[in-house]
């Protein structure tokens, strides 16, 4: 986010960066959250199931006809940066 789009974004609440809480983070910074994708936006999925108990995080590259997203992130493949087309957004919150 801050070397793709240039914008700043840090950790306003100590011990709250998990990645299920950037939505909040990003609320207290100014930028808006909302359920509908787009590309450059973060996308924030919550914590729970497959996303472990720190939920997880991805920048969305393009939002596809069908409602799905292709993302780019780190960590899906662990210690990998990583792509992936035609993800389901459920539940995920996007910040821009």
């Amino acid at each position: 986010f801050n070397a793709i789009e240039g914008k700043s974004f840090y950790n306003t609440r100590p011990g709250s960066g998990s990645a299920w809480n950037w939505p909040a983070l990003a609320s207290d910074q100014g930028y808006s959250v909302s359920s509908t994708p787009r590309a450059g936006a973060i996308a924030s999925w919550p914590a729970g199931g497959i996303f472990g108990g720190y939920g997880h995080v991805a920048i969305v590259q393009s939002v596809n006809s069908n409602g799905s997203i292709n993302v780019s992130e780190y960590n899906w493949i662990r210690f990998s940066y990583s792509e992936r087309n035609n993800v389901s957004p459920g539940g995920a919150r996007f910040i821009y």
